[in-house]
């Protein structure tokens, strides 16, 4: 699948590279790291269907690194326009009047580079609406097929993250996808309980659910029913 820059970075490079133009005027090395990463999580159960943004892989923002010829001074912000511009060069350069310290000028050889993780499909525009109905289809054709499967429950989540890094020789930009997934069976014959976890990872897209297949889940299954026959080990001497 043909890939490309983020429109987030794309509308707002502009205004970066005037930042950091401004600033390089000023002080011997900026740098700007940007990120716009995503996350979503879907999963069906026994206990209904959840869809949810994922907090803990869903970030947007900017931050600035300057180092004054004595030390470094970092400051970050979410959003940057026009008229925000001559606020955030004025916080910096407050920061930068009370930084001290004898942190060394970094290198900053010339590179530009970009880093695309390969996929075949996109679950953002393959929409969360699919996605579960796949994974209810799943679900409820193992639950048909083994009645000693009190519940199974099919998890898929994917994560987007992007950032990109500027600096007067540098422009470097990577967009990474990964996606994961879990089945957890849990059987009872009445008198026992026993689950069974099934993990699915790739550094992919939404054709991991090809491998969240009925085989995959069935075989789950069939491991938790036959654990219920596990007895617990006999201790042995030292």
């Amino acid at each position: 699948m043909k890939q490309q820059t983020c429109s987030f970075f794309v509308e707002n490079e502009a205004l970066l590279d005037r930042l950091l133009n401004k600033l390089a005027e000023r002080y011997p090395y900026v740098s700007i790291l940007g990120q716009d990463c995503l996350g979503m999580r879907m999963s069906v159960s026994r206990s209904g269907i959840s869809v949810s943004e994922d907090t803990m892989f869903t970030a947007r923002g900017f931050v600035v690194r300057v180092h004054n010829q004595r030390g470094f001074v970092e400051y970050s912000f979410n959003e940057i326009s026009e008229d925000e511009l001559p606020q955030i060069i004025s916080a910096i350069e407050e920061l930068c009047l009370k930084a001290k310290g004898e942190d060394p000028l970094p290198t900053d050889e010339k590179l530009e580079a970009e880093y695309f993780s390969p996929y075949r499909i996109d679950p953002e525009e393959m929409g969360s609406g699919k996605i579960i109905q796949r994974l209810k289809a799943l679900r409820e054709a193992c639950m048909a097929k083994y009645p000693e499967i009190l519940d199974l429950s099919i998890s898929f989540s994917w994560q987007k993250g992007r950032k990109l890094f500027l600096s007067k020789n540098r422009r470097l930009y990577q967009d990474i996808l990964w996606t994961n997934g879990a089945a957890v069976a849990m059987a009872s014959d009445g008198n026992d309980m026993k689950d069974y976890y099934k993990p699915f990872s790739g550094l992919c897209g939404a054709e991991l659910l090809d491998e969240i297949s009925p085989e995959a889940l069935n075989k789950a299954c069939e491991i938790c029913i036959e654990l219920l026959k596990s007895e617990p080990i006999e201790p042995g001497e030292d």
